[in-house]
């Protein structure tokens, strides 16, 4: 799945991550859902489209999500559908960690899942078909703290304190590949007639990010390069649920941007 399996990657978490995600609170307040729909764009034709959605209250959380290639893409080749869920213990102040991922894809003919089940910290991988891969050893001591890419996801869009949005690492385990997310401060304020068509209700906040390439990966040496820089954009909300509005940055296969659909 050479196309969707990085863009899948780019979207569900930082050169992977983005969307239109409306949050509301039940009248306990004690839950909140979301919901997100997504355009992928590669060089400016749009490629993909994708969606997520879940719920998180003070115990637990679950999200969904589909990514689908569209346009060009999709007529000529690459043809790629992939879904993926996960589930978890919310144990509060932004800490999530996974019990269960899965994720199905199918490209023409070919179709797999992967899932991954969590023994305390400790990530086990079991692919359908079977796959080789340069994959990171499972007593790995860097993947007891890794997420799941959607739990991954989720953590990004949560924090507390505006502060801490741009202020962290959030180290991913996707079945395969080790990888950890870096958001950083980003002293260029966004122009908002960028976001004139969507529906914000609160002030946008622009995130510096790096995608760091640690282990897992079965190309080390065919770019030489090891940190991908992006930018990522979050619609500030008083709930500590910020929605994700644009995500751009550079991929081996060019420059990718994920916009929130109006």
């Amino acid at each position: 799945m050479p196309l969707a399996k990085p863009l899948s990657v780019f979207f569900c978490v930082g050169l992977s991550i983005t969307g239109s995600i409306a949050d509301a609170r039940n009248a306990d307040e004690a839950s909140t859902e979301f919901q997100a729909e997504y355009q992928v764009y590669l060089s400016g034709l749009k490629i993909a489209d994708a969606t997520v959605g879940g719920s998180l209250d003070i115990l637990t959380y679950e999200i969904e999500t589909a990514f689908e290639t569209r346009g060009m893409v999709h007529m000529l080749q690459n043809k790629a559908q992939m879904t993926a869920r996960t589930q978890g213990e919310n144990r509060g102040r932004g800490r999530l960690a996974p019990t269960r991922y899965r994720t199905e894809f199918a490209r023409d003919e070919d179709t797999g899942t992967l899932t991954i089940t969590y023994d305390g910290h400790t990530p086990s991988v079991v692919t359908v078909p079977p796959i080789l891969t340069a994959s990171p050893s499972t007593y790995d001591p860097s993947l007891s703290e890794a997420l799941d890419p959607l739990s991954a996801l989720l953590s990004a869009m949560w924090a507390d304190n505006e502060t801490d949005i741009c202020n962290r690492t959030i180290p991913v385990f996707d079945g395969t590949r080790r990888y950890d997310i870096f958001l950083l401060p980003e002293d260029r304020h966004p122009d908002p007639k960028a976001f004139k068509d969507l529906s914000l209700d609160g002030p946008i906040l622009r995130c510096f990010g790096v995608y760091d390439r640690i282990s897992g990966f079965d190309d080390p040496g065919q770019s030489g390069k090891r940190y991908y820089p992006f930018d990522i954009w979050f619609e500030v909300s008083a709930t500590g649920l910020h929605r994700i509005a644009r995500i751009a940055g550079q991929t081996k296969l060019g420059h990718v941007v994920v916009l929130l659909r109006p």
